[in-house]
């Protein structure tokens, strides 16, 4: 795996999540952490579900590898192209329609509790067919993105994003003009949506242009066609079922005080930085590279150790650092406008329990690959379903304990249920080196040892506060690094291509 490619992933992904954080930094704004914001979140997150399962996930575990096996042919790779996106993209367009004729029911699965609050619920199935024509959007931005992916290009699908997120933002400056009256705010923010969504798709097609990719007739009795359906039948249970978890927890969230729903997204959100820059960027670059060599078990196992390590050594650090700064990061990112500071401490215990999350959801990922990657599909599909179901169960009973937190730490603990049996399943096939539990020993040095440091340097000023502690901290370990002699460290510095 070329770390180069992680970090040029990474890098784009990094621009990408800052305007996200901005996007949510507006939205907190405008809407702050209530029932507008509620009413936001649902209806957004209804096509943003469907999005994972048709789109995202199945482009990026599904497509690529057999998309990939046609590049030598660059006739049938252009076929291929094409019948992804008549595949894809049409039944993005089946499925738009229905959503928009049947919002009453999508609304009632996902927010059934809004329901107790009638004008509530009527605003949140109206804003769910104002944003479903996004799916449309984002799943020609989804084939776009794997095409070039698979090509080995991975800064400018990862860049994409951003355009989505500017979209948005153009939309929120334009409310807080002329709208900031969260009623009006709403739906401007909402046509945003649909304006980032053309952009994401729009800015990767000259890209693919000057790649040679071209619109030729699609063949649908193309071999590999099976090949395609083999994978992407159980990627898209998978999928549904690894994101069922955010409806259920949703779901639950409706229920509860209002507000939460906005609670247990703005701290996903923050969590969700690191997971894009780090799991699945490793995730994303390491899949080609692992089925190009499926036929070779020792490059097969070295790709893969080097995936593991680059995962490890990327989140590890980050996650232990969001943790002891998590009310400043809240605070600096979201406390301003309508968002006040009991906000800020509510999205902060939630955004605690996310970040248990991002390790394992890392493992996931790359360990998914090794399955996917030689066309495997049982034990991504029981991981998934046992993860699922773990989900269910906590969801429904740590609430009772930790009221919407509880639904974080429910997540967290499912993902870690899944890594679990994933890796497991996997060391059957493939282990990793005696070397890997020494190495995470000192990795594990290396990033809590300068926690310490940060305890008495914390200034009134959130600003200031971070800043101080990023310095020393990440400072601290890169130092630890060297001295316990991370083997990878250097590579993931640029010192090494490989």
């Amino acid at each position: 795996m070329r770390y180069r490619s992680v970090f040029s992933f990474a890098g784009a992904t990094l621009i990408s999540r800052i305007l996200g954080l901005l996007r949510e930094a507006g939205i907190a704004y405008l809407l702050g952490a209530g029932r507008f914001s509620d009413v936001f979140y649902v209806a957004f997150r209804i096509p943003n579900y469907l999005r994972d399962i048709l789109a995202e996930n199945a482009m990026q575990t599904a497509f690529v590898p057999v998309f990939v096996k046609t590049l030598k042919d660059r006739r049938r790779s252009h076929r291929f192209f094409a019948l992804a996106i008549v595949l894809f993209v049409g039944s993005a367009t089946v499925l738009a329609l229905l959503g928009i004729l049947l919002a009453p029911l999508w609304v009632s699965a996902t927010a059934y509790g809004f329901r107790q609050i009638p004008e509530k619920f009527a605003l949140t199935v109206s804003l769910t067919r104002w944003m479903f024509p996004y799916l449309v959007l984002v799943s020609l931005a989804a084939v776009f993105g794997a095409t070039l992916n698979a090509l080995r290009r991975f800064f400018w699908p990862a860049l994409s994003p951003a355009f989505f997120n500017l979209g948005v933002l153009a939309a929120i400056g334009f409310a807080a003009v002329l709208h900031p009256v969260p009623q009006k705010a709403l739906w401007i923010v909402a046509l945003g949506v649909l304006a980032g969504g053309f952009l994401q798709a729009a800015v990767q097609a000259p890209l693919l242009h000057r790649l040679g990719i071209r619109w030729q007739r699609p063949d649908f009795h193309e071999p590999l066609l099976q090949d395609l359906k083999k994978l992407l039948a159980p990627v898209m249970l998978s999928t549904a079922l690894s994101r069922l978890t955010l409806i259920i927890n949703t779901l639950v969230a409706s229920f509860l005080v209002e507000g939460a729903v906005s609670y247990l997204s703005y701290a996903f959100r923050l969590m969700h930085l690191p997971i894009a820059l780090f799991g699945v960027g490793v995730a994303t670059v390491s899949l080609p590279e692992l089925a190009s060599h499926s036929d070779e078990p020792e490059a097969f196992r070295r790709e893969l150790w080097r995936a593991v390590r680059g995962v490890l050594l990327l989140s590890v650090p980050v996650t232990l650092y969001f943790l002891a700064e998590a009310h400043d990061i809240v605070a600096v990112v979201y406390q301003r406008g309508h968002f006040t500071g009991a906000a800020t401490w509510a999205v902060t215990q939630a955004l605690v329990f996310y970040l248990l999350n991002v390790v394992p959801y890392g493992l996931v990922r790359v360990n998914l690959n090794v399955f996917f990657a030689r066309s495997e599909i049982f034990w991504p599909n029981v991981a998934f379903a046992v993860g699922a179901a773990t989900n269910v169960v906590l969801a429904l009973t740590l609430p009772h304990f930790l009221d919407f937190a509880g639904l974080a730490l429910a997540t967290s603990l499912a993902t870690t249920v899944q890594a679990l049996v994933l890796m497991a399943a996997r060391c059957r096939r493939v282990r990793l080196p005696k070397e890997a539990l020494p190495w995470t020993l000192r990795l594990l040095v290396a990033s809590l040892v300068p926690l310490a440091f940060l305890l008495p340097l914390h200034p009134a000023s959130p600003w200031l506060s971070l800043l101080i502690t990023a310095a020393v901290y990440f400072g601290g370990f890169g130092i630890l690094a060297v001295l316990l002699r991370l083997e990878h460290f250097a590579s993931l510095l640029g010192r090494s291509g490989r």
